[in-house]
């Protein structure tokens, strides 16, 4: 019923926390309106819309920004500008507003940054809610943090001259939206996913949203209404660059921050089809994850199992896309980081077992179709690391 007050568990970056939010069950997160998705059927669209910004910048300006630079870039010549026009503005009721409760959670983030693209500019300039979208926070939200703010962002755009700013940086703009739509070939990785999960509801579009000011994080929601599957990566733009790697396999590794965010909706859907397996194989965390690390934020057996899938499918994705020599180079970055910065224990196996699976899998078979032999290896290694047995995977394949 509307208004009825409900306990959900939230999660974020991984962390369940439990509140209770007051859902207007009958209002959907979108209108998807016959005239929008004729329009956006089938296509890959990258934008950095005006509003969002308008949010990243004040969480940018924040005492918590600016100190926690895993959630702002601060590396950039954007980051620069943004601090020499905005700066005299950092005790405006926003900022402070938004300092506050990422002050006291942190996770508070994900959906502040992700619901800033159901507002827009009018005309005039103004802040207003979209005609489309209700809320864009992760899938099974019911509220819209943003909303409560709208008053102070436009206060805040009309004081600082934000719509001035904006303007002035659409050259900026423009050049890593062309990034992901050329170099990193956002349509190709569409393109493969749905080939590879052929089961997974097909999305009827894809919307990349990203700021410059993102530092090192990535969320993704998943917008369902009228008939009509929208997904939405919403991501930080790939500064940094490997030399050892030719150019067009750099862009590839550096396209994996859109990939890995990309990949969840189709993973996790299918990983949801052995949820009991995974559940049982996973269970003994001191085998596979090092909590003093990233693993932390997986603390489920499902969570921590998709995690393993989503950085073990970049690998596939990579050998695809590269030259020998180049995934070679690429691949033991990735598996560096996974275990030895994400606390990932035990990647490197769990990446070449996958790795030979994909090669040796008849022609036609899809990654979905290899869930069940990649859990009987995992119970297998299990085993032999001395683990208590467990009955073998269960679940066909799909």
């Amino acid at each position: 019923m509307p208004g009825t007050e409900r306990r959900l568990e939230i999660t974020f970056a991984g962390v369940m926390r439990p509140t209770v939010v007051r859902a207007v069950f009958d209002r959907p997160p979108a209108h998807f309106t016959r005239d929008y998705q004729d329009v956006h059927r089938g296509k890959v669209l990258v934008e950095v819309p005006a509003a969002y910004e308008l949010v990243n910048i004040a969480i940018a300006l924040s005492d918590f920004g600016i100190a926690d630079k895993d959630l702002i870039y601060q590396n950039s010549d954007y980051y620069r500008d943004v601090r020499r026009h905005f700066d005299p503005f950092r005790d405006h009721p926003l900022v402070r507003k938004i300092n506050a409760q990422l002050s006291e959670n942190r996770n508070v983030y994900f959906p502040l940054k992700m619901n800033a693209y159901s507002l827009t500019l009018d005309p005039l300039g103004k802040v207003v809610r979209s005609d489309i979208y209700d809320r864009t926070g992760f899938e099974g939200s019911y509220q819209n943090e943003i909303l409560p703010l709208i008053d102070d962002l436009n206060d805040f755009a009309a004081r600082s001259n934000f719509r001035q700013f904006f303007s002035d940086h659409q050259a900026t703009y423009r050049q890593q939206e062309a990034f992901f739509e050329t170099e990193a070939n956002v349509g190709q990785i569409n393109v493969w996913l749905r080939r590879e999960f052929p089961s997974v509801p097909a999305y009827d579009g894809v919307k990349i949203v990203f700021s410059p000011l993102v530092g090192f994080n990535q969320s993704l929601a998943i917008v369902e209404a009228d008939s009509y599957r929208e997904l939405q990566p919403h991501i930080n733009f790939p500064y940094g660059r490997n030399p050892s790697l030719s150019a067009g396999a750099d862009a590839i590794e550096r396209s994996a921050i859109l990939f890995t965010e990309m990949n969840h909706g189709f993973i996790n859907p299918t990983s949801a089809t052995y949820v009991d397996d995974i559940n049982r194989i996973f269970q003994d965390r001191a085998i596979w994850a090092d909590d003093t690390k990233a693993t932390q934020y997986y603390g489920s057996p499902k969570l921590l199992f998709d995690e393993y899938m989503n950085w073990a499918l970049t690998s596939l994705y990579y050998l695809d896309r590269m030259s020998p020599q180049d995934f070679e180079i690429a691949n033991e970055s990735l598996i560096a980081n996974m275990e030895n910065r994400r606390g990932f224990k035990k990647f490197a196996e769990f990446d070449a077992a996958l790795l030979r699976l994909y090669k040796a899998r008849p022609a036609g078979t899809p990654i979905e179709a290899l869930y069940r032999d990649i859990l009987a290896w995992c119970l297998a290694l299990e085993v032999d690391q001395g683990s208590t047995p467990r009955s073998a995977p269960s679940v066909d394949r799909r």
